[in-house]
């Protein structure tokens, strides 16, 4: 499975042919050039142990929400010392590096959006596979990384939607000619209990992003279905990744 593959591998020429053991560490090194090129040396960054391990921390936890907040919490139990205003400055510094990207919460009000936790998305999925353990319960969190990335790539403005029921939709996607798409991104919907999960958030999102297409993008399953009566996209990730050009 190619799409499986490019998870692991990430997009980098250079270690499409390397062992696993090569790719790590090729991978590695290239966050480390980032850190210290980009980051230590043009900021004058002094806390390396902290940039550290919040650089380790957002690769290693791919697409997922994040606070600052709760980053400084974690900081702190792990015996570092830093101000919360350094982690902000740091966050920055990482986005303007072009490493990670943050993902916003989708509100009309802009103190909503600063307030609400950011979702988190490294530049490439090999970056993530350098610094987690291989295994299967990462795909979901890699799927949704390739597909954050290539929305990225087709120049659309990325969100997430909390609906107000509690549901979250990964990804609401609005393009340059003002189409507006919600997209849920999961390994697969045969489990009833994910089948149910995703196209609840879904039906809920719909209510308050009207006009809104939606589509859910798995690693096999193909269909359409409908929630109520809206058309919903279910789509594997090789074909929904090749549709665009």
């Amino acid at each position: 499975n190619r799409v499986l593959s490019y998870l692991q591998v990430g997009g980098f020429p250079e270690t499409q042919k390397l062992s696993r053991f090569e790719r790590v560490r090729v991978l590695q090194d290239y966050v480390n050039a980032v850190i210290f090129r980009d980051i230590v040396e043009r900021h004058g960054v002094e806390n390396l142990p902290v940039l550290r391990y919040m650089v380790h921390r957002l690769l290693g936890s791919p697409a997922r929400l994040m606070s600052v907040h709760k980053l400084f919490n974690e900081v702190k139990s792990q015996g570092y010392r830093c101000a919360k205003g350094t982690l902000y400055a740091y966050l920055e510094y990482l986005h303007d590096s072009f490493l990670l990207f943050p993902v916003p919460i989708h509100a009309a009000s802009a103190r909503v959006r600063m307030s609400n936790p950011q979702k988190i998305c490294p530049v490439d999925p090999g970056l993530c596979a350098a610094f987690l353990a291989a295994g299967p319960e990462h795909v979901g969190s890699l799927l949704e990384l390739a597909v954050y990335t290539e929305l990225r790539r087709r120049n659309q403005v990325v969100e997430y939607v909390v609906t107000d029921q509690g549901y979250e939709v990964d990804f609401l996607a609005t393009g340059p000619d003002g189409e507006v798409e919600l997209i849920q991104v999961c390994q697969s919907l045969v489990e009833r209990n994910a089948r149910e999960r995703e196209l609840r958030a879904l039906r809920e999102a719909i209510k308050t992003v009207r006009h809104a297409k939606a589509t859910v993008v798995t690693l096999a399953d193909e269909e359409t279905t409908r929630v109520d009566g809206h058309p919903v996209r279910v789509i594997p990730a090789w074909k929904w990744l090749l549709a665009w050009e």
